[in-house]
């Protein structure tokens, strides 16, 4: 068996980074490249059962694999692929807390000949692969909230989140300073506004989507929809209407002016009551 060691220092607490590895949501939206997508099969107290469907391979086929995961509390998970593609590697993770975040320690356990000559060629290209996997969640800030959910825990359910409410008008500063190639993130009174520039005019809505706290500035447009980096939640560029079942209410929105040169934001009260799944 060749084994494979990687640690990481990860800057955020440990709750949030232990709770990534039970987000399986997010897999399909934030590593469809990398990780492809994870679909549930079994879930059995701090045993849980999931099939990997891989990206396409050269012959544009999407391989599987299926892979039983033990969490060990409060701080070790053992990954183990039982069926199709990488049968019979093991992972152990352990997870520390630490003054800047969370270390990320983990060993995957090769079903390969431990040979001195193989060692060096795998290493760098797994070691590439893991950290390709960091920074795409480093880029999105670190989801979590997805389902299964943690094992024994008590997780805030979906759709839950409060929406974000504007008492007061807000100069925002020159348009000149929001260029419309991007989405910005705001922070007024305690909320979070996501501001962009869409379809000749600039258009503001709550900033952290309502399934489980997505940061939507860190999302992107596409068509007439503000789509969340965390799960995918589509939400109505204008109106902040739900357009999907991952959310369960619409965002709310605010209306924006122009006024010589600078941007205005005023307050607007349209929440509608949350949606019925």
């Amino acid at each position: 068996m060749l084994e494979v060691s990687y640690t990481k220092l990860v800057p955020y607490p440990f709750d949030t980074v232990l709770s990534q590895y039970f987000d399986y949501e997010h897999i399909a939206h934030v590593h469809p490249d990398t990780l492809g997508e994870y679909r549930v099969i079994e879930a059995d107290g701090n045993r849980l059962v999931y099939e990997q469907i891989w990206q396409r391979n050269w012959r544009g086929k999407r391989p599987k694999s299926v892979v039983v995961q033990n969490f060990l509390p409060p701080n070790e998970i053992w990954f183990e692929f039982t069926e199709g593609l990488h049968k019979g590697t093991k992972v152990h993770t352990l997870l520390s807390e630490h003054t800047e975040g969370t270390v990320v320690e983990e060993t995957y356990h090769v079903p390969l000949p431990n040979w001195a000559w193989l060692r060096p060629l795998l290493r760098p290209f797994m070691l590439r692969t893991i950290e390709k996997v960091w920074e795409e969640d480093l880029q999105v800030e670190v989801c979590y909230g997805g389902y299964p959910g943690i094992p024994n825990r008590e997780v805030q359910p979906s759709g839950v989140c409060p929406p974000a409410l504007l008492t007061t008008p807000h100069v925002l500063g020159r348009a000149t300073d929001f260029p419309p190639q991007r989405l910005h993130r705001i922070h007024l009174e305690d909320t979070e506004v996501v501001l962009f520039y869409y379809q000749g005019h600039y258009v503001a809505l709550e900033g952290i989507c309502p399934h489980s706290g997505g940061i939507l500035s860190l999302g992107r447009v596409e068509q007439n929809c503000l789509i969340c980096p965390w799960h995918g939640a589509k939400f109505d560029v204008i109106t902040g209407e739900n357009l999907c079942k991952t959310a369960h209410r619409p965002l709310q929105t605010y209306q924006v002016r122009e006024e010589e040169g600078v941007l205005n934001l005023y307050p607007v009260v349209n929440i509608e009551s949350a949606e019925s799944e």
